[in-house]
């Protein structure tokens, strides 16, 4: 990334007074979402942290001084840390992680960012859309699970930021619930839309060329047949990391991409009774993996293209949004068959 957290930080950004006695803090870490979910962080994420003589205007001064006493030490990400005092005044702390967690820097005092499950939304052009902050982190604060002790954290990326807010110790992940769903729904309309094409149509390619119903529905079957877990290692990240790379490529029905050789649909004609079937099977199979597996793990079967070793979670998501991508084309063709 070529632009940090230390860099145009916003100059006004409101956080939350205490809770009942509780602190509330606001830092800056690197994870990349779209949409309003639960999400892990695995592991704790060591900081070193220099405190601002003021809030909010001391802020970037104090990221630049972090800077220079860092000099060629490597870092990982720039933090921000920020909690109110008993007086109810924020105080603010530029930070970083540094490649080597053990290493001390003389003059900064070290931060803890604990294990556990967070409840995040985005805020993207932030730079031009700083009262969106405030609003976003509302919203997360009404969420009823919320850690009254806990802390506020905030990632900075180029054009997204991201809001955190940490779920109370013991919290079940809801994520595997959204997740489940979202599977359900995806193979069920996919499925109730292919139940509409007669024989005929289902072998028939649409007028303007490409794929018939049929290819559509067994390239489905054969991309989301399994997870490439046989073989698992821990992520030592957020285990959605992948997931806007992701969608932003599915989701984007303007582009048009080449499949893979081993994806590609091989029968000269399809049964959709039998395709419906191996359907509402891999819906039942991937919905149980959401709920009962350990969704934080990589797969080590298959790196997938530019991304590289993606978690459990992040292979079940782009087996929602690949399926989102094709169930469009589904409805196209159906309607261009049926005009």
């Amino acid at each position: 990334m070529n632009c940090t957290a230390a860099a145009h930080h916003p100059p006004a950004i409101v956080l939350f007074a205490p809770r009942k006695g509780g602190r509330f803090f606001g830092a800056l870490f690197h994870t990349k979402r779209i949409t309003m979910d639960i999400i892990h962080l695995p592991h704790d994420i060591q900081l070193v942290t220099l405190q601002a003589t003021s809030f909010p205007d001391g802020i970037q001064a104090t990221f630049d001084a972090l800077k220079e006493m860092l000099g060629d030490m490597p870092t990982q990400t720039f933090y921000g840390v920020s909690h109110a005092d008993p007086q109810g005044r924020i105080l603010y702390y530029a930070a970083a992680s540094l490649a080597d967690a053990q290493q001390t820097v003389p003059g900064t005092k070290s931060f803890t960012i604990r294990n556990g499950n967070f409840i995040s939304l985005p805020v993207r052009q932030w730079r031009e859309n700083i009262p969106a902050i405030t609003t976003t982190f509302h919203t997360l604060m009404q969420h009823a699970d919320i850690d009254p002790d806990g802390y506020c954290l905030e990632e900075y990326g180029c054009d997204t930021m991201r809001c955190f807010v940490p779920l109370r110790p013991g919290h079940v992940p809801a994520q595997t619930v959204s997740l489940t769903k979202r599977i359900t729904e995806v193979l069920d309309d996919f499925c109730e839309t292919l139940s509409k094409f007669t024989d005929a149509q289902l072998n028939q390619a649409p007028s303007e060329g490409g794929w018939n119903a049929g290819q559509v529905a067994e390239h489905i079957s054969i991309s989301i047949e399994a997870l490439p877990d046989g073989h698992t290692a821990e992520a030592n990240r957020f285990i959605d990391e992948k997931v806007i790379p992701i969608n932003d490529v599915f989701l984007d029905f303007e582009a048009k991409y080449e499949s893979p050789e081993f994806v590609l649909p091989k029968q000269v004609t399809h049964d959709k009774a039998a395709l419906i079937k191996t359907l509402r099977d891999l819906a039942e199979k991937h919905a149980k993996a959401a709920t009962d597996l350990d969704l934080t793990v990589l797969c080590m079967d298959f790196e997938f293209p530019t991304l590289g070793y993606m978690t459990r979670y992040e292979w079940l998501n782009f087996f929602v949004v690949h399926t989102q991508r094709h169930l469009r084309q589904l409805k196209n063709i159906y309607r261009s068959l049926n005009a």
